[in-house]
């Protein structure tokens, strides 16, 4: 692992790499450099990202591994453009560095929230009615007086491969979708438990996803931010 100071390191190469391209007209003053470098670092100063082994068949971060360009508002400072993906095997969220020569592990306590489009992402549970294990959420949906949070975790699984007869390592993930809701964060695990957090047009509900063709089994985070979207419309109940 690299230690903080050797990340701040490689930053401040990064950046007298980036200010050395500039013509003289342009680059910033010393002052200008060091305030940049000054209020970039404390976003940096984690630990650096874990190197996972390359027998492992796929991998443990969101969507296709890659990441998503976006902002951080981090111990009340806003930082924007930044590149940013998350770890759900060890539930860590990544900062890539400027030149991509490092990724850093933000600390969860300083972080208020990220955003990474469509992703709202913030470090969630304990506190929160409803959610019985802490770390990080993707909000899915926010609406007027409802919200879809997801929580996305992955384990390392093993199985015999049948045609070199060795273990297979990879990763499996597990996803469980919360709808906010009256004060409290409910757990949805089939389409029924979703209808019934809305009594008063669960048979209206129903008609729109038969009619959309949703299915929980096949799209599950669709049917959720769709019937939740769906419920908050003044005339559902005309469907």
């Amino acid at each position: 692992m690299l230690k903080v100071k050797t990340i701040l390191s490689l930053l401040l190469c990064s950046l007298t790499a980036v200010t050395g391209r500039l013509s003289a007209q342009d680059a910033p003053d010393a002052g200008d450099y060091l305030t940049e470098a000054k209020s970039y670092a404390s976003i940096y100063s984690g630990k650096e990202g874990y190197r996972y082994p390359r027998y492992l068949l796929n991998h443990p971060y969101w969507d296709d591994g890659g990441y998503r360009e976006g902002s951080v508002l981090y111990d009340g400072v806003g930082y924007a453009g930044v590149l940013i993906r998350l770890d759900l095997y060890r539930d860590e969220l990544l900062l890539s560095s400027p030149d991509r020569r490092f990724e850093v592990a933000l600390h969860a306590a300083g972080l208020d929230h990220a955003l990474a489009p469509p992703y709202y992402i913030a470090w969630m549970g304990g506190e929160e009615a409803g959610l019985t294990q802490e770390g990080y959420y993707i909000r899915l949906y926010d609406g007027s007086g409802c919200q879809v949070w997801k929580r996305e975790t992955k384990r390392i699984a093993q199985t015999q491969n049948l045609y070199s007869n060795v273990l297979d390592t990879y990763f499996e993930s597990r996803v469980v979708f919360y709808v906010f809701k009256d004060g409290a964060y409910h757990a949805v695990k089939s389409e029924a438990s979703l209808l019934k957090l809305f009594p008063d047009k669960k048979k209206e509900l129903r008609q729109y996803a038969r009619l959309m063709g949703l299915s929980f089994k096949k799209t599950p985070e669709k049917l959720i931010v769709d019937l939740v979207g769906q419920y908050e419309q003044p005339d559902t109940e005309n469907l």
